[in-house]
């Protein structure tokens, strides 16, 4: 746990939960446990001609707006769109308008399928206006994912900009860009053998403050993880991991 994200709470209403898959993006950006009690809502879900639609439309409490002055109004767009057999691309809109304080988030995403690879990725922007101040930013995704019978490979790359503002979704942490890189080998021992299966993976990982990346600037918290796993005749697993880890703050 680190204090500095924000902590996720899982939806357990079963207005918001009956087709919330539809409204899943590779970013948190639909969260609807920020609409904290409705007075009304809309909401539907369906598919037609490979294109999936959803639309979420609710005036919140009092209690959830800035100083309790004025009934937040959330609104949610989400459309994806079948690509080929296996692919998908999708698009995003959120907004959330509290008295003259509001929100606006649109992205698009996808996902591609070649062979035994896949391509997830999503890029979008905010702009909020609170309190006589505007905001403005990008958030941006990739995550590469290969799975061969001897080797594979996860690599992602994801980055928030400091004034990313999203009312209506979930984002831990803003102000930071993080890669990681994991590549797993399998060596296959013969049946019924001690070691049927051995599985080491190597990941470096880097977190970047997100301005320092933008400047070209070193990383601020550098982990390597180490990985052995092994499948063991009768169903035992037996594994190690070694972890080294830097966290930096930063002063200025």
């Amino acid at each position: 746990f680190d204090p500095r994200d924000a902590l996720f709470f899982p939806e357990k209403r079963p207005f918001f939960l009956d087709g919330l898959e539809q409204f899943q993006t590779p970013f948190n950006l639909v969260y609807t446990r920020r609409i904290v009690q409705p007075e009304g809502a809309v909401k539907l879900t369906g598919k037609a001609f490979g294109t999936d639609l959803g639309v979420i439309s609710a005036v919140d409490d009092r209690v959830a707006g800035f100083a309790e002055e004025h009934h937040p109004v959330v609104n949610v767009l989400r459309v994806q769109k079948d690509v080929g057999s296996r692919s998908r691309l999708g698009l995003v809109y959120t907004d959330r308008i509290d008295g003259d304080n509001w929100n606006r988030v649109g992205a698009v995403d996808g996902r591609l399928v070649f062979g035994k690879s896949s391509l997830v990725f999503q890029a979008g922007a905010s702009k909020t206006h609170e309190f006589d101040n505007t905001y403005s930013g990008p958030i941006w995704m990739t995550r590469f994912t290969h799975n061969g019978k001897w080797f594979g490979v996860r690599y992602t790359f994801n980055g928030i900009d400091p004034d990313f503002r999203t009312r209506s979704g979930f984002v831990n942490r803003a102000g930071d860009a993080t890669l990681s890189l994991t590549n797993l080998f399998t060596i296959k021992g013969k049946p019924g053998s001690l070691v049927e299966s051995f599985t080491p993976d190597v990941t470096l990982n880097g977190t970047w403050t997100y301005d320092r990346l933008m400047d070209g600037k070193e990383v601020r918290d550098p982990k390597i993880h180490l990985n052995l796993n092994a499948q063991l005749r009768g169903g035992w697993q037996a594994g190690f991991s070694l972890l080294v880890e830097k966290f930096g703050y930063r002063g200025d």
